[in-house]
């Protein structure tokens, strides 16, 4: 199970919310892609051209999730997941 607080916040208050979210929850991809989807939720950007900054704003509360786990947290599935979450990262902003 983990045990997050939200270090640094966005204005909106998403980050913290989504931190509450996830606090207490096993660390498994369906629980991960609902922190997500509810960091996408909450998040107030607006929508600019094609790619929705709410979506961008999820993939990056899960990479900064993923850099603060212990890394003995992690099975191979979780590993495979949040290196597919970099990798749609890295294609949304290059």
């Amino acid at each position: 199970m983990l045990n997050v607080d939200a270090d640094r916040i966005s204005l909106c208050g998403s980050s913290e919310a989504r931190a509450r979210f996830i606090k207490g929850r096993n660390l498994n991809d369906n629980n991960l892609r609902d922190f997500a989807l509810a960091v996408c939720h909450e998040c107030r950007a607006p929508r600019f051209g094609r790619t929705c900054d709410k979506e961008v704003a999820g993939i990056i509360h899960l990479l900064a999730l993923y850099d603060a786990l212990d890394p003995k947290m992690l099975s191979g599935d979780l590993k495979d997941f949040f290196l597919s979450i970099q990798d749609e990262y890295n294609s949304r902003i290059s």
